[in-house]
């Protein structure tokens, strides 16, 4: 029987997400011993969560350096905020970044936990709540590319490393 060069490649292309979703949610001994912690870092007070990866701090507004969560209006937002509020609690951790600010002047740092001491980042990807921060390059063809105006709300480039 001849199958569509369409069908083969749309099994290839589920079977490659599953294998990738099987290899991210898979938690081991080895992942846990590479978990981020910053014990000597400075301690500041949480005022608010703004988004899902902006704090107001006694520091003033934080931007957590490496991730990046759906804007508020956005899937999953709301579950981001929740979770960074309850990973923040009434203090953090800071560790500045490569960056000290970004664009709109709020403080580029790593945020860690001050119970347990783990990497709020670092947790966020974990539970598929955030997306880790890489170089994006548009893919030719890709609906959603820069200037096409089909970009919706929640809509993402794909990751190119």
């Amino acid at each position: 029987m001849v199958v569509p060069t369409i069908v083969k490649s749309g099994r290839r292309w589920a079977i490659l997400v599953f294998l990738a979703l099987l290899a991210c949610t898979s938690i081991t001994d080895s992942n846990r011993e590479r978990t981020l912690r910053c014990g000597d870092c400075v301690e500041v007070t949480v005022n608010r969560v703004i988004d899902g990866d902006t704090l107001g701090t006694s520091r003033g507004r934080v931007r957590l350096f490496g991730v990046d969560t759906p804007e508020r209006g956005e899937r999953c937002a709301l579950e981001a905020i929740d979770r960074l509020k309850s990973l923040a609690g009434d203090s953090v951790r800071l560790e500045d970044g490569p960056r000290l600010t970004d664009q709109f002047g709020r403080v580029l740092a790593y945020a860690y936990s001050t119970e347990g001491d783990a990497s709020i980042g670092e947790t966020l990807i974990r539970e598929g709540l955030a997306t880790a921060w890489t170089r994006r390059r548009p893919i030719p063809g890709f609906a959603g590319e820069p200037g096409d105006g089909s970009k919706k709300a929640g809509d993402r480039l794909p990751l190119v490393t």
